[in-house]
């Protein structure tokens, strides 16, 4: 482990709020004058440059961004540690916008498996249960899912700083050892942070006091938000887009300098030498990080079996295989030589890519919902060239009607996961979701979500 440790950082998955690139393609011209594209890690490459070894990710309220950080740092040998800066409102469940501004960050992050898994809980309960404007917690959640957990009191927006702007210097007091006394010994820090910001000189005396006089340890994180310091133009563009601000326009919610980038050791040591043990203290906490299990899912694909009373002794390949030539002839009139090679064509490459239970699976539910008469749409998107999906209804559109290719829904070539675009009545959806909950099981059902990034033309129009 090296000396220095950056503990408080945020990716492009602090959507609009962060410019932490995770990967990112870069095309470069070979001598035959080719151009080829290379996957890279911007914030592995400027961590190997400043010579530290360890990192974690802190994006504001989510974890989107877990999975990419743990694989891209592990590719470059740099150890993650898995945070997240969480919203705590006074009480999660009361909406009201007096509630809303008072959220307050906290930094958490997991020092093991269990903490992982309690960080995970947090973040799903945040959006589930908290979530008013933006996800949050509250102290009576948190309490009872600190076990493997470290806490850094946050940047000015956290309750500690918050209560010390206000001169409320013995409430920061009571809350600060509410917080201390939450977490197991040691695990529970002051964070100390120095943009040359008037209210962060205010505040950081206040804060050494205040966690000798608790007897706790602080430790000095920098708010990164962007890599180089020539970043910042950047950031506040970004900032501008989320506000809805103009670049000549005042709002006290953007950054008032450029100091909010991933400093080396000596800037963080030269920036604290009035403090130089919370410096060492980034290496106490990434040393209490264990190298945890986290499910590497690049590539893997982890799919129910399917079953039902009709298979029999079959396997799910066979069934498909007997459900399809079943149900072809309730489609056509006739099987043709074109047919007939067709769907013996899809039916191999399903099997050879291993995607029998998915289309079983999809067909089942989609089956379902007709029974119980909820409207399911005819399919769109590249699973309606999928012949053996017209033939067991998953879709109802004919793709040999209207020449439409499977390889752009599967192939052997560019094994990727299928994925059908099924759409069933607004209204009656959360029916589809209760059955295959019941059938597969909770731990087997999830919702799902995609990020757009920022294209060319958004971005130009932005």
């Amino acid at each position: 482990m090296g000396n220095f440790v950056h503990l408080h950082l945020h990716t492009e998955y602090s959507l609009l709020d962060g410019a932490v690139r995770l990967s990112q393609q870069i095309y470069k011209r070979n001598d035959d004058g080719e151009y080829h594209t290379i996957e890279t890690c911007p914030l592995a490459d400027a961590l190997k440059e400043r010579d530290m070894d360890a990192v974690a990710i802190t994006d504001h309220g989510n974890m989107y961004g877990v999975h990419i950080f743990v694989g891209c740092m592990r590719a470059a040998g740099i150890k993650p540690i898995i945070g997240s800066e969480f919203y705590v409102a006074d009480d999660m469940y009361v909406k009201t916008s007096d509630v809303l501004y008072k959220n307050r960050h906290l930094i958490l992050i997991a020092k093991n498996q269990v903490g992982y898994e309690n960080l995970m809980y947090l973040s799903s309960k945040s959006f589930v249960d908290g979530f008013y404007n933006k996800p949050r917690i509250d102290l009576k959640l948190l309490e009872g899912h600190t076990d493997g957990l470290i806490c850094c009191s946050a940047c000015l927006a956290g309750q500690v700083p918050q209560l010390l702007l206000h001169n409320d210097y013995e409430g920061a007091v009571a809350y600060a050892t509410k917080m201390r006394d939450m977490f197991a010994e040691g695990d529970y820090y002051i964070e100390l942070q120095d943009h040359s910001l008037p209210e962060e000189k205010k505040v950081l005396p206040l804060l050494y006091k205040l966690a000798k006089e608790i007897g706790v340890k602080v430790v000095a994180t920098n708010d990164v938000h962007y890599i180089e310091r020539e970043d910042a133009d950047v950031q506040d563009t970004m900032e501008c887009i989320n506000l809805g601000c103009k670049k000549n326009e005042v709002n006290n919610m953007r950054f008032d300098n450029d100091s909010f980038y991933l400093k080396t050791e000596q800037e963080m040591r030269d920036l604290f030498e009035w403090c130089p043990e919370a410096i060492d203290n980034t290496v106490e906490i990434a040393n209490k990080v264990e190298d945890y299990f986290v499910v590497d899912t690049h590539g893997k694909y982890f799919i129910p079996h399917y079953t039902n009373d009709e298979i029999g002794d079959r396997d799910t390949a066979q069934y498909l295989h007997d459900l399809a030539w079943e149900r072809i002839h309730w489609r056509y009139k006739e099987i043709t030589p074109k047919i007939e090679q067709r769907l013996n064509y899809e039916l191999g490459v399903i099997n050879k890519c291993g995607f029998n239970d998915y289309f079983l699976i999809v067909w089942d539910y989609c089956n379902e919902a007709k029974k119980m008469g909820i409207p399911v749409g005819p399919g769109r998107g590249s699973g309606v060239g999928s012949l053996v999906a017209y033939s067991i209804g998953i879709t109802d559109v004919d793709p040999l009607k209207y020449n439409l290719i499977f390889e752009r829904f599967l192939s052997e070539e560019r094994v990727s996961m299928p994925d059908f675009d099924i759409d069933f009545c607004f209204v009656r959806r959360p029916e589809v979701i209760q059955y295959v909950v019941r059938k597969y099981g909770a731990d087997n059902v999830s919702q799902i979500i995609a990020y757009s990034t920022m294209s060319a033309k958004a971005v130009v129009k932005d």
